[in-house]
């Protein structure tokens, strides 16, 4: 597989201006060195595998994205994301939203080498137009999937999302007006935040 240097850079800017971190501020934070940044975001000089890998961790993705075309990363839907509601978003929950997909992506890698159970997958079909009645609809379907009796509550409310083939993961969001976000992970699936700023209740 021949390295894209050029597919490298526009990653590596991407990321840059996702979180808006400057050449400097990631010189600082990865022990690289400016002159060594500056041409990687240009183009004009092919990473060492240490830089791949300290750039990777420093912007919580597989290493693999940043040297394959073939590699997926949650890099469109973020960038979807922080577009559409960048204003709502402090630099933290950014980060924040970026750490809660990489754990899911290394989640669905795990469950897949450790050859756990496959998860009991539920799917609901909506009916009308009514979208309170959906989610009531679909809470009671979900109850039957599960083989909940009436009114049982399980202590353990993340275990069971988990159980259905859900990544749940909790985060604290500095801003308090989003509860959670559900992403399609082009690898992972199916991944759900949950705001721990929130109360306990409004969390389950």
């Amino acid at each position: 597989m021949a390295f894209d240097l050029t597919l490298f850079s526009n990653k590596l800017r991407r990321y840059r201006t996702q979180f808006d971190v400057s050449i400097e501020h990631l010189a600082t934070a990865t022990g690289l060195s400016v002159e060594v940044l500056t041409c990687l975001d240009a183009g004009t000089r092919t990473p060492t595998g240490d830089e791949v890998l300290i750039l990777a961790d420093y912007f919580k993705c597989d290493y693999k994205f940043f040297i394959s075309n073939e590699q997926l990363a949650p890099l469109e839907q973020t960038d979807k994301l922080f577009r559409k509601h960048g204003g709502d978003l402090t630099p933290a929950d950014r980060w924040a939203i970026q750490e809660f997909l990489y754990l899911c992506e290394c989640e669905a890698f795990l469950l897949d080498v450790l050859q756990r159970p496959a998860p009991r997958l539920f799917t609901f079909t909506k009916k009308g137009s009514y979208f309170k009645g959906h989610g009531e609809a679909a809470a009671r379907e979900l109850r039957r999937h599960l083989g909940f009796v009436e009114n049982a509550i399980r202590g353990d409310i993340f275990a069971v999302f988990r159980e259905i083939g859900v990544h749940i993961f909790r985060r604290r969001l500095e801003n308090s007006r989003i509860s959670g976000l559900y992403l399609k992970h082009p690898t992972a699936g199916k991944c759900v935040l949950v705001n721990y700023s929130e109360d306990v209740f409004r969390q389950r």
